[in-house]
């Protein structure tokens, strides 16, 4: 709760600083990078209710609307895990007031780290398929660089085996539905 309270004061700041701002110009460079902080938000029913992850993104725009890029980053769930993916973004630019925008990544998470079990050996950690999707707003700003926020879901699964006494080798699967609240810069 911490973290989010100082992210919604980052925000407010720096909104603030865009809002002396005379006219809004739209962006030119077909290039950009979304880099985000976020929380995954669950419930208590995993071993940890709020994740923190960090997505970079970066996109090359084809037209006024449509973005295609590629999503990587860090996730800490039980594990580290490192998602790559592409991603399309769908942009609405408003005339004077920023752009929303919604987007949609698939792909494949990687361990950084083998999970660590306390009553059990682990013989192999997996990563595992990643979804995600958000509703964006992007702040207007002087500059190449702009404050945007986003809510959305975020989907992991991961895997790990592990010996077991019975079956000498158990997979246990893990899987993360995740309401997801980011803030970040579009750079370029």
């Amino acid at each position: 709760m911490k973290r989010f309270i100082i992210l919604l004061l980052l925000m407010t700041t720096l909104r603030l600083n865009a809002q002396n701002q005379e006219k809004f110009i739209p962006d030119e460079n077909n290039f950009a990078v979304f880099a985000s902080f976020g929380q995954l938000i669950g419930s208590s029913n995993d071993e940890k209710e709020n994740i923190s992850s960090i997505q970079i993104t970066p996109n090359f725009q084809i037209g006024k609307h449509l973005a295609f890029g590629l999503t990587t980053g860090v996730g800490w769930y039980d594990i580290a895990l490192f998602p790559v993916g592409p991603d399309i973004k769908l942009i609405l630019p408003l005339r004077e007031y920023g752009s929303f925008y919604i987007n949609a990544a698939v792909g494949h998470s990687f361990p950084l780290e083998d999970v660590k079990l306390e009553y059990a050996e682990v013989l192999e950690t997996k990563g595992g398929r990643f979804a995600c999707t958000h509703l964006g707003y992007i702040f207007p700003m002087k500059g190449n660089c702009k404050l945007f926020v986003a809510l959305g879901y975020q989907y992991q699964s991961s895997s790990h085996v592990q010996v077991h006494w019975v079956y000498k080798e158990l997979e246990r699967k893990i899987k993360y539905n995740r309401f997801s609240v980011r803030i970040g810069l579009k750079l370029f």
